[in-house]
C-alpha cells in the first residue's frame, strides 16, 4: 500500500484510474489538536525582560515552522506504525524527503527568504542607503509597507516617506549565545509534551526541532542587535496586514522609539471568524487598527478587548471593493449552468494550520471529487487557479473542469452569477461585493464567529463539508438544492457589503 505526501506524485500517478478517491491516513482534527498543543505550550513560555523581547519577536515563526515540520513527522510515524510506503516527489525536499531519509533539517524556508531580500536589487539598496540619511521627523508617516487600504489612506495624506526593509538586517548571522540557551530550554519542553501525549520521536526529530527553534531565535537576536537606529525621531510607522519576522521587529524598534505603529488589514474576511492565533499576532506592539467599515470596526474592537490589547480601531472604507461593487452589483450574467469555482491555494510542504489549509493530497482530492460531483449536476465548472501557492498549470482537475482561468477576480467575477468557496480570503469577500449568489463549503477548519454568523449566514449559503473514512465529502442534496434555490436576499447582501467594507466610521 502506498500514501502519496504531494500533488506531484499523486497527479503523476495511476492511482485514479483504479481508485475513485483518497483516503488519509490522519484526520484533520488531529493535525488541528496537535498544532495548538504547541502553540498553547509556546504561549505559556516566559523569560526574563531580555530574553523575552527576542523570543516574543522570534515566536510566532518559530510556532509557524515547527508546525509544519512536525505535521510532517506525524505522518512519518502513523506510516511508520501502519507499514505503510511513502511516495512523494523529490522536489519534496524541505521537509519530507529529509524526514524519510532521517536527515536533520539544515535550513529553514522563511529564514532563507529573509536573507535574499532585496539582495539582487541594485536599485533598493541605493534607496535603503540614501533614505537612512533622511530626517524622519520632517514626515508625518513613514510607510514599510503597500496595500490597497494603506493606498486608500495616503491619498488624503502628505508628508509621508516610503522605506524597504532594512537590507543590512539579513546580512549578519552571527552566532547568539542567547539563542542556544534559550533553544535548549523550549526544545525540551516540546520534546516532552510531544512524547507525553503523541508519540516518540527519533534523534534527528530532536536535533530539527531545537535547530528550528535555535535559528528563529538567532534571527531575532541579531536583528535586533543590529538595527542602527533607521526608525528613531519618526512620528508614525505604517505597516501592512502581515505579522511576519520584519513587521514584528520593525514594531519592536518602533516602540523602543515611542513611535505610533499603525496596521492595514487586508483580504477583509477575517470578521466572520475566531482566528485568536491571527489576533495575537496582529495586535503585537501596534497602536492603530485600520480596517474597512464600521462593523468591521466593531469586530476588532471586540477582539482586542477579548485579548486585553489596547489599540485604537478606524475604519476608512475600501475603494477597491467599492470599484466592484460598482462595477458588478446588481448586474446579472445570466449563464445558468456555469459555475465560478474558487478553491483555497495549494502550499506544498509549508503547511498552515490553525487556519483553514488541509494537506495538499487530501485538498487535492477535494477539489477533484467537487468539480465532478458538480459537473455530474450537469453544470460547467470554470476553475479559478489560485494566485498563490503552487501553480499546477497541468493537472487533473484543469483536465476535469469545463472551463479554467487565470485571469483577475474583477475579471472572472463577469463568468457566473453563481460563486462557488471552499476558502473564505480575499475572493470570497470580492464574489460578495460583487452582488454573487455565494456558496460557501465550510471544510470546519475555522470557527466562526458567533456575533457576525447572521450576517454572513443570511446572505450566503453555507454548506457544510464532513470527514469520513480520511476524506471530505458533501451532502450532495444540499448541495444541489444550494444551486437550484435562489440567492438568498440581495437586499441584505447589499447592506452587508456597505456596513462591513465600504462604509467609513
Amino acid at each position: 500500500m502506498n500514501k502519496y505526501l504531494d500533488i506531484t506524485s499523486l497527479s503523476s500517478s495511476d492511482f485514479y484510474k483504479s481508485n475513485e478517491r483518497i483516503s488519509w491516513h490522519i484526520n484533520h482534527d488531529e493535525y488541528n489538536k496537535f498544532n495548538k498543543d504547541i502553540f498553547e505550550l509556546l504561549e505559556k513560555i516566559k523569560f526574563k525582560e531580555k530574553e523575552n523581547d527576542i523570543f516574543q519577536l522570534a515566536k510566532p515563526s518559530i510556532y509557524r515552522t515547527l508546525s509544519e515540520y512536525l505535521s510532517h513527522v506525524y505522518d512519518y510515524v502513523v506510516l511508520c506504525s501502519n507499514n505503510i510506503k511513502a511516495v512523494y516527489s523529490p522536489k519534496s525536499k524541505i521537509y519530507i524527503d529529509k524526514i524519510w531519509q532521517k536527515k536533520k533539517i539544515s535550513n529553514i524556508p522563511s529564514i532563507e527568504k529573509n536573507n535574499k531580500i532585496y539582495q539582487k536589487n541594485v536599485i533598493k539598496k541605493i534607496y535603503q542607503i540614501f533614505s537612512e540619511y533622511i530626517p524622519k521627523f520632517f514626515f508625518n508617516y513613514i510607510v514599510m509597507s503597500r496595500n490597497p487600504l494603506i493606498n486608500d489612506f495616503l491619498t488624503t495624506k502628505f508628508k509621508y516617506l516610503k522605506l524597504s526593509h532594512p537590507i543590512y538586517l539579513s546580512s549578519n548571522r552571527s552566532e547568539s549565545k542567547i539563542s542556544k540557551i534559550l533553544s535548549q530550554k523550549m526544545a525540551f519542553l516540546i520534546v516532552e509534551m510531544i512524547e507525553r501525549k503523541y508519540f516518540n520521536l527519533e534523534d534527528d526529530h530532536k536535533h530539527s526541532i531545537n535547530f528550528i527553534i535555535e535559528n528563529h531565535l538567532k534571527e531575532a537576536d541579531n536583528d535586533l542587535n543590529n538595527y542602527n537606529g533607521l526608525l528613531k525621531n519618526s512620528k508614525n510607522i505604517i505597516l501592512g496586514s502581515s505579522s511576519g519576522h520584519y513587521n514584528r521587529l520593525i514594531s519592536t524598534v518602533a516602540k523602543n522609539h515611542s513611535i505610533k505603529v499603525w496596521k492595514f488589514d487586508h483580504g477583509g474576511e477575517k470578521c466572520f471568524f475566531d482566528d485568536n492565533f491571527y489576533w495575537s499576532k496582529s495586535f503585537y506592539n501596534r497602536d492603530v487598527f485600520v480596517t474597512y467599515g464600521k462593523k468591521w470596526k466593531d469586530y476588532v474592537e471586540i477582539k482586542a478587548q477579548d485579548l486585553k490589547k489596547k489599540i485604537k480601531v478606524k475604519a476608512i472604507g475600501s475603494s477597491y471593493h467599492k470599484k466592484i461593487f460598482n462595477i458588478h452589483f446588481g448586474k446579472k450574467v445570466n449563464i445558468n449552468k456555469k459555475i465560478l469555482y474558487i478553491p483555497g491555494s495549494f502550499v506544498s510542504e509549508q503547511r498552515d494550520f490553525l487556519y483553514d489549509k488541509i494537506v495538499d493530497p487530501l485538498h487535492f482530492d477535494w477539489q477533484k471529487y467537487l468539480i465532478e460531483t458538480l459537473q455530474n449536476f450537469d453544470y460547467e465548472v470554470i476553475y479559478k487557479m489560485h494566485p498563490k501557492g503552487i501553480k499546477l498549470e497541468n493537472n487533473n482537475l484543469s483536465n476535469i473542469a469545463a472551463y479554467r482561468t487565470s485571469v483577475n477576480m474583477n475579471e472572472s467575477l463577469t463568468y457566473s452569477d453563481v460563486v462557488i468557496l471552499d476558502y473564505a480570503g480575499s475572493s470570497f469577500v470580492e464574489a460578495l461585493c460583487a452582488g454573487k449568489d455565494v456558496i460557501f463549503i465550510d471544510m470546519k477548519q475555522r470557527q466562526f464567529n458567533k456575533k457576525n454568523f447572521e450576517d454572513l449566514n443570511s446572505v450566503v449559503k453555507i454548506i457544510s463539508a464532513n470527514q469520513k473514512e480520511g476524506k471530505f465529502y458533501v451532502e450532495k442534496k444540499e448541495l444541489l438544492n444550494a444551486l437550484t434555490t435562489p440567492q438568498k436576499n440581495i437586499d441584505k447582501q447589499k447592506k452587508l457589503v456597505k456596513e462591513y467594507w465600504l462604509e467609513s466610521a
